[in-house]
This record gives structure tokens, C-alpha cells and sequence, in this order.
């Protein structure tokens, strides 16, 4: 089973539990298995059969007047747009260079709200604002859904049994881009569990609508 993932939270449970896989990080082209943001997934064409993240994506500490976003996110400068456009908020959108910046924007007062992911800060989420289906998920070739779900919850269980363990591997493999502080935060502070979503339709058109 090729499994082609983003380099983010929506890999870890196959980092870890990797057996029978073929893995490899990317965020374009195609495999028997493609995970991603859920936002991506849709950018990208792909079909959200599943969703396997829910809660990653937040708005910290609340939404306010000023939303920093890292410019260099899709997905949240995507999901912020539509949150300030379907409910008519008085708000806009700061775009911030990275991470780290929009932190410190948010201390010194520049920003009051940043959209930012469960491992450093549990905000509200878009699941909560905007009924989204989740944060992340995966487009999974028929005959490989059996195979997938129980692979994928198997890595989940991996981390509860040991979260130590589990955040080690996956920092080692992604050549220490997150900390294992990050990884064992954004793992209990999200959802994560296979869902088959049955419909897409509503979620990308939202998308669609606010790429650009």
C-alpha cells in the first residue's frame, strides 16, 4: 500500500505504524493512499473519503477583530476567510510570515486572535465555527480501505499506549521540524479516528469559493 502524506499531524499514526507501507511525504500526486488537510484534499481534487483529524486547526485564544494567519497556510488562510465572510464578522485578516511571528504579534497586542494548530495552544475550532467536517483526512483507493482504517487506528492506539515512544519516532523521522513536545500535545488536544464521510460536496464548494 503506497501511502503519499503531508508532513504534518494527519502522517504521525503512520509514521509510527508503518507496517506494509510504502510511505512518502508530499503534498501533490497520487497514491493508494493521500493524506492531507482536509482543505488541501479538496484544493487538489481529491475526494475526502475519510476524515482522520478533527480539532487541529483553531482559533486562539477566541475570534477577535484581528486574525493572524501564517501566509504560508492554505488551510487556515482559507477557513478564516470563510469564517469572516459566512458570518459577517467585523474582522480581517493579518498575514503573518510564519509560526513563531504570529506568536509574538499575538503577545505584544498586534494581533488579538491567531489561527494556530493543537500542538501549541487549544483554541476554538473550526469543526465549532463552521461545521467543517474535520481538519485533515484521506482520499483512499477502494480496495485499500479495509487495510487503511485499521492501520491508521492502530497507530492511534500506539500513541495512548505510548506517547513518549510514539513522539520520538516521529520527530526522528521528520528530521526534528516539531518538537515531541508538539507531537504528544496536537495528538491529545485533536480528535483522531477514521471516519468515512459520505458526502464532500458542501465542504468543497466552501473551499472553492475561498481559495483565492
Amino acid at each position: 500500500m503506497k501511502v503519499l502524506a503531508a508532513p504534518g499531524p494527519v502522517s504521525y499514526p503512520v509514521i509510527v505504524n508503518n507496517k506494509g507501507i510504502e510511505l512518502s511525504f508530499s503534498k501533490e500526486g497520487n497514491a493508494d493512499v493521500v493524506l492531507d488537510s482536509t482543505v488541501s484534499l479538496a484544493k487538489r481534487g481529491l475526494k475526502l473519503n475519510y476524515i482522520t483529524v478533527k480539532g487541529l486547526m483553531t482559533v486562539y485564544p477566541t475570534v477577535g477583530r484581528k486574525i493572524g494567519v501564517p501566509k504560508m497556510l492554505t488551510a487556515a488562510n482559507v477557513l478564516a476567510k470563510a469564517l469572516i465572510d459566512t458570518k459577517g464578522l467585523n474582522a480581517e485578516i493579518v498575514g503573518i510570515d510564519d509560526m513563531q511571528k504570529v506568536l509574538e504579534a499575538l503577545k505584544k497586542g498586534e494581533i488579538d486572535s491567531a489561527i494556530i494548530p493543537s500542538g501549541i495552544a487549544k483554541g476554538v475550532t473550526f469543526e465549532e465555527l463552521l461545521g467543517i467536517p474535520g481538519s485533515c483526512g484521506a482520499n483512499v483507493k477502494q480496495e485499500f480501505r479495509d487495510s487503511f482504517t485499521s492501520l491508521y487506528n492502530e497507530g492511534i492506539d500506539m500513541f495512548k499506549e505510548d506517547p513518549e515512544g510514539f513522539a520520538s519516532k516521529v520527530v526522528s523521522t521528520l528530521g526534528g521540524r516539531v518538537s515531541k513536545e508538539f507531537v504528544i500535545n496536537v495528538m491529545k488536544n485533536s480528535e483522531f479516528k477514521v471516519e468515512e464521510l459520505s458526502n464532500d460536496n458542501d465542504f468543497v464548494s466552501l473551499v472553492k469559493k475561498y481559495l483565492n
